[in-house]
């Protein structure tokens, strides 16, 4: 499970920038 911050209210993201 990667965190990425930029992930709108999920913590449990893949590492791709989302808009």
């Amino acid at each position: 499970k990667i965190k990425n911050p930029n992930y709108k209210g999920k913590w449990e993201a893949p590492i791709i920038d989302n808009p």
